[in-house]
């Protein structure tokens, strides 16, 4: 019989209680929550090696716990399922994933090998449509020893990640290149004739097939520029006989650029002695926001260290800490946080929480009045690493090194957007020009207004934003409130004399201002035109006067092509190929 426990404080969900459920297989290997149903995955062992055992069962409840059909797998060379592995589920177009592992039937060589599983299950018509329990190659998705097992689609295909320590021996990625929508994401490779592809993302040194690989895996994620995985290792490169003496471990983000596919490892510890880390937590905050979690297994005193990543793998903000514990309970995020929770043999839960600024739930944060200023603390310590924006009830400040900065003016960035600070506060009536270390904006009522595009002016002289930035490369006509201009590279050109173009037509500018009095001729890229009023004129036909001479225009351009006679105030002229002879 299994027990469902379902037990929810605050505002991280609502109800609680314990529903018991009807055996399926002997073994219990997973769950899953998906998004109108519950799924278990149960197995047994199969000790006769008999292609008619069913391994491998996955069973479909509703959102109460009802039951609602099953289907098992058979035939798949295994002797006992989940074995020396977990199980890990995904789902997408009506099909759940399921990568898990399995000890396999005798060999040749007298023992019974472990490797990866992988079933694909029809959600609605209860079938198992596809699965692979062979001995193969990476090819086929195949790892062996596989100690751990993660798995997810990207579009059509799947993408798996696992712990190898012979064939490979690393943290290996699997790129599917099958389109899993039909039923298949295996069995119909030969026909769209592209192999897995196969990455080592963190390769370990030892021997092919030795268990000790001095690594473990907790989280894998897809985002839209790389494959990450959070990982802890020993020093690998330590080839030394006694590497006890070096199994401290540290916290590692590995992965591939999904730009170039080129693998990196960014380290976020640097731990030795005796302080080593455990297997860390990854958890999707947003497209390009995700926490890592871990703690340390030589620590007296519960606590957890956390930091933040982008979708590239960087760490963008400073390593956290929390008092608390982590647990077999993988941690999610609902409602703005990620919560988890620990149980201990009594029964005792306690729930932990960080939300998405970093702190932790139930500890002292924010800004608070010591009595003399207003401090930045962090789960419940004072943060005087901390610089940026903070909020109280007052509003919202300029914190430099963990106290309100008075004396700060200028731009500050917060989940929110960026923002203009005056004497240390968010001034919302500000409306102009300001810089950070990337460049100039156009801020409008406090905030950097990226929709903004037109004229805006600074201490330096007037320029041109385009989507809220200065855009040094703009060259043309802009207006404000004073009139029409001539932009050269971004900046008002006062020396700027001729022809310049908008969405209105042809102009002519003197000094850098559209010259409304001035009427004549005017040259650009395209030839001589006649100006009335500022204005080309495509209604003038006449003569006209430049340095070089008198000239006919036809429609308000020179007509070279023009002989006969002309008039103007001077008399009639003799005109030979649009210029006037003398």
């Amino acid at each position: 019989m299994y027990e469902v426990e379902k037990i929810c404080k605050r505002r991280i969900c609502h109800g609680s209680g314990v529903r018991q459920l009807a055996p399926e297989l002997p073994i219990y290997g997973g769950f899953y929550s998906g998004s109108d149903a519950y799924y278990i995955v149960t197995g047994q062992k199969n000790e006769e090696e008999s292609d008619t055992v069913e391994c491998y069962r996955i069973t479909k409840y509703d959102k109460n716990w009802n039951r609602i059909g099953s289907a098992g797998l058979y035939d798949c060379n295994t002797f006992l399922p989940f074995r020396a592995g977990c199980v890990r589920m995904t789902e997408a177009d009506g099909y759940l994933f399921v990568r898990t592992s399995h000890q396999m039937y005798l060999s040749s060589d007298g023992l019974r090998h472990q490797a990866n599983v992988t079933i694909q299950f029809d959600e609605n018509k209860l079938v198992i449509t596809d699965s692979y329990t062979d001995v193969m190659n990476s090819k086929y998705g195949y790892v062996s020893h596989s100690f751990n097992q993660f798995i997810k689609t990207e579009g059509n295909h799947l993408v798996a990640v696992d712990h190898g320590d012979a064939y490979p021996r690393s943290i290996v990625l699997t790129e599917y290149q099958t389109d899993f929508t039909n039923g298949q994401f295996i069995s119909n490779m030969n026909y769209w004739k592209n192999p897995c592809k196969s990455t080592d993302l963190f390769e370990f040194t030892g021997e092919i097939g030795d268990n000790a690989t001095g690594a473990s895996v907790g989280g894998f994620e897809v985002t839209d520029s790389a494959y990450l995985v959070a990982a802890n290792s020993i020093n690998q490169e330590d080839t030394s006989d006694d590497r006890s003496r070096h199994d401290y471990r540290n916290v590692c983000i590995v992965g591939k650029s999904k730009r170039d596919g080129h693998t990196f490892v960014n380290w976020l510890t640097n731990l030795e002695g005796d302080l080593s880390a455990t297997t860390p937590y990854l958890v999707k905050i947003n497209d390009n926001k995700y926490l890592v979690m871990w703690s340390y297994q030589k620590r007296s005193v519960g606590a957890i260290d956390y930091t933040y990543i982008d979708a590239d793998g960087s760490q963008i903000s400073p390593v956290y800490t929390m008092n608390g514990m982590l647990s077999d309970c993988e941690p999610v995020y609902i409602n703005d946080t990620v919560v988890w929770y620990t149980s201990d043999s009594d029964g005792n839960v306690t729930f932990y929480g960080v939300d998405s600024n970093g702190n932790a739930l139930g500890s002292l944060n924010g800004l608070i009045y010591d009595g003399d200023n207003w401090v930045y603390y962090r789960n419940d310590n004072p943060d005087y690493g901390y610089t940026g924006l903070a909020a109280n009830e007052y509003g919202w400040w300029y914190v430099s090194n963990g106290t309100i900065d008075f004396d700060y003016t200028g731009l500050a960035a917060n989940e929110y957007g960026w923002w203009y600070v005056s004497n240390g506060t968010i001034d919302f009536s500000y409306t102009g020009m300001a810089a950070n270390d990337y460049g100039w904006w156009y801020v409008s009522n406090g905030a950097i207004d990226f929709n903004y595009t037109g004229m805006a002016v600074n201490d330096y002289g007037w320029w041109y934003m385009t989507n809220g930035a200065l855009d040094w490369n703009y060259t043309g006509m802009a207006v404000n409130d004073y009139g029409w201009w001539y932009m050269t590279n971004g900046a008002l050109d006062w020396n700027y004399t001729g022809m310049a173009v908008n969405d209105y037509g042809w102009w002519y500018m003197t000094n850098g201002a559209l010259d409304w009095n001035y009427t004549g001729m005017a040259v650009n890229d395209y030839g001589w035109w006649y100006m009335t009023n500022g204005a080309l004129d495509r209604n003038y036909t006449g003569l006209a006067v430049n340095e070089y001479g008198w000239w006919y225009m036809t429609n308000g351009a020179l007509d070279l092509t023009y002989n006969g006679t002309a008039d103007n105030e001077y008399g009639t002229w003799n005109v030979v190929n649009g210029h006037v002879e003398v």
